[in-house]
């Protein structure tokens, strides 16, 4: 008998450890991409290491080929974004601000202070919803247009 109850307390526990689960997949693709070199400029940009310095870009890597290659990693991090905004209820500033979900708030905030970053968010944003472009906007500060 017990045990179903704590089948029951336990079952929001659980959801919201397999939305996790799935989610830190997704951020682990997006992490392979950014270790292409094509990226590397982009990657310190994101995670910039203790020196403040990004090592020299890759020889033989063209302007067409790293601005392709940003547009697919940016896509992906904002679809990633719309599905944890969506799942994580993060229109709700209760749910922004709980414990559960700052890492995923800390790391948001962290890629949209990249200005690679805010370029491809202004290129795909008409591909997104209404309330996660209303997010994007008020709660990140990332621009309808770039400068």
């Amino acid at each position: 008998m017990w045990f179903a109850e704590l089948d029951a307390d336990l079952a929001p526990q659980r959801a919201a450890e397999e939305l996790a689960a799935d989610l830190e997949e997704l951020l682990l693709e997006i992490h392979a991409q950014l270790q292409e070199p094509t990226l590397t400029r982009y990657y310190y940009q994101l995670y910039p290491d203790q020196s403040g310095e990004a090592p020299a870009e890759p020889e033989g890597v063209s302007a067409g080929a790293r601005a392709r290659a940003e547009t697919l990693v940016t896509a992906a991090q904002l679809q990633l974004m719309e599905r944890a905004f969506v799942r994580l209820r993060l229109d709700d500033p209760r749910s922004r601000e709980h414990e559960r979900h700052a890492g995923w708030m800390n790391l948001f905030r962290q890629w949209s202070a990249s200005s690679v970053f805010k370029r491809g968010y202004v290129r795909h944003r008409g591909i997104h919803g209404g309330r996660f472009r209303n997010f994007c906007g008020e709660v990140l500060g990332l621009p309808e247009v770039v400068e």
